[in-house]
């Protein structure tokens, strides 16, 4: 059998297996890095994920382990530094001097930790060696985590990552001197990163060819058809026909979430205040005046005017901003702050451009429209905390945060730019959602409205209604009675995308990061998209048996 590129290349990078497990007592670095003591060095890293969230309960890591290499039982725990992250993290640690290197990273819910919900990614030994030297600076750039999805082994399946090293030039200086500034101002100017090894061509192979099973996380239509989808390590795709995705290289490992279309080309924006323009999808991406390295940029759109809007996101803060045509001026329009704790809640702000004169805006209980110039036009009290998505019909749907769904609180959209908001009905058959599950929905001109969703049946033996474990494309008319069930499709392809979705073209994302389509209004569905191509070329982990 002859194996994909990557597959050759992981025999030498090594796989690992998921492990869930209670967590167990590590020493851990000094919780302040300013009391360094003299002979300490620091070791930085970044943690990307080439997938949306590493389970339903567990979004991303929360810290990593690093093992001494001539004391193995010598343990310390990296912690995250700084804000400004989507779903990566940057780690950074005080150690002695030594050899090392990154045994696992864990993930934990809450970060105060909860034993009920914790998991462990092992990192082999083929990822590489590092040393750390008095008050100097040791940073390994970016290592991706890539999940091979699940492989069966002496009747029991088990779940297969691998790590790479996918980018090891990004030194972090300007995210350190201001996230960790008395830690760094210590630090000589010297930096070290991964010691010298061999097989370095294969692990660059290795993460060519995983860089090529990037996932879209947020979807964007740009106008005239033209649809993209932003994501992890510096990820642009641009659909070109059904099935057909181009990726584009941005040149940067950040990841990206916000994507418009402007007069005279393109912007695109993420974390650590990333923003860049270029004149057209294949051009020269040009990094210009973002709101800072702590900070995440999630939404941007350009006005009739020429300036822009960004939804921006900084720790427990969102903060929106009224950008000048140039980039050069940031200027605070609404600032709201979540709290922090054994649970924590994020600031709620949601926004979304209705035309090229307007925006709305959801959060902190409120509605706002605000025009192209920066003013505010509208402020009124709303229910619930939003999210809010603009479709391309022009409509504009408000749900409630999954955490409201089984409270009264309705969706609600708009056909006018927020004129006038109409509610959906409050009679949805007990059949239109299992509980605690609340779908995106799609909404017609006519009212009518299609959402992913499970159809109920009543059990033969306990005359209970149940339901299906497989959702269906279903559509309800106007006072919420379902007219219509399309065909069932896989139970992990669930969200439903309206944001680039039509009523003649319907797109749903499953949880791997592919898309799928239907033309028939759920009666038949096609994979529109699949991370890293399919067919040979598709990662599949039966495929790396034979080489590991």
């Amino acid at each position: 059998m002859n194996l994909p590129a990557i597959a050759r290349a992981t025999t030498l990078a090594g796989l690992a297996i998921l492990l869930f497990a209670c967590s167990t007592g590590f020493d851990t670095r000094p919780e302040d890095l300013g009391t360094l003591p003299e002979d300490y060095g620091v070791v930085v890293v970044q943690a990307t994920n080439n997938i949306d969230e590493l389970n339903y309960r567990l979004f991303t890591w929360t810290g990593a382990h690093v093992a001494r290499i001539d004391q193995p039982d010598n343990h310390f725990l990296l912690k995250p530094a700084g804000t400004g992250l989507l779903g990566s993290r940057i780690f950074v640690g005080a150690l002695p001097p030594g050899r090392y290197r990154i045994q696992n990273l864990i993930s934990e819910w809450p970060e105060t930790g909860n034993p009920q919900a914790w998991m462990e990614a092992p990192v082999t030994e083929n990822l590489g060696t590092f040393r750390i030297e008095p008050g100097q600076l040791t940073s390994l750039g970016t290592v991706l985590f890539q999940p091979l999805g699940a492989v069966e082994e002496n009747g029991r399946w088990r779940r297969v990552h691998t790590f790479v090293r996918y980018d090891d030039e990004e030194r972090f200086d300007r995210f350190m001197s201001v996230a960790t500034p008395d830690l760094y101002e210590r630090l000589g100017e010297r930096i070290h990163g991964w010691d010298l090894e061999r097989n370095g061509n294969a692990r660059e192979e290795l993460a060519e060819r995983v860089g090529e099973f990037a996932v879209g996380t947020e979807y964007h239509w740009l106008g005239g058809g033209e649809i993209a989808m932003t994501g992890p390590i510096g990820a642009v795709m641009l659909r070109e026909g059904p099935g057909q995705w181009r990726r584009v290289e941005t040149g940067v490992n950040h990841q990206l979430a916000a994507m418009a279309k402007t007069d005279d080309g393109y912007v695109v924006a993420g974390e650590r205040g990333l923003v860049m323009r270029a004149d057209n999808l294949d051009g020269d991406w040009q990094v210009v005046t973002g709101p800072g390295s702590q900070s995440a940029v999630e939404w941007m759109t350009q006005m009739s005017n020429g300036s822009f809007y960004a939804l921006v996101r900084s720790g427990l803060t969102c903060t929106l901003f009224h950008v000048s045509e140039d980039f050069s001026e940031w200027t605070t329009k609404l600032l709201t702050s979540g709290r922090g704790g054994v649970f924590p809640l994020k600031c709620q702000l949601d926004v979304a451009a209705m035309n090229d004169d307007r925006i709305v805006l959801f959060g902190d209980g409120r509605r706002r429209i605000l025009d192209a110039a920066g003013e505010i036009v509208l402020d009124e009290e709303s229910d619930g905390f939003m999210s809010f998505e603009q479709q391309p019909n022009g409509a504009g749907i408000a749900i409630p945060d999954p955490g409201w769904a089984i409270s009264s609180v309705d969706h609600v959209y708009t056909f006018d730019g927020g004129e006038s908001w109409h509610e959906s009905s409050k009679d949805w058959p007990t059949e239109s959602d299992r509980v605690g599950e609340i779908g995106l929905l799609l909404v017609l001109p006519d009212h009518r409205a299609l959402a992913l969703s499970y159809k109920g049946y009543v059990d033969d033996f306990t005359k209970r209604v149940l339901y299906e474990d497989e959702p269906r494309l279903r559509m309800a008319n106007e006072k919420g009675k379902i007219v219509r069930w399309g065909e069932k499709v896989e139970p992990y392809c669930r969200q439903l995308l309206p944001e680039i979705s039509t009523e003649e073209r319907i797109f749903a994302r499953c949880s791997d990061g592919s898309l799928i389509v239907t033309e028939d209004r759920g009666e038949s569905w096609s994979e529109d998209f699949a991370p890293g191509g399919d067919g040979e070329e598709a990662l599949d982990p039966a495929d790396f048996e034979d080489a590991i």
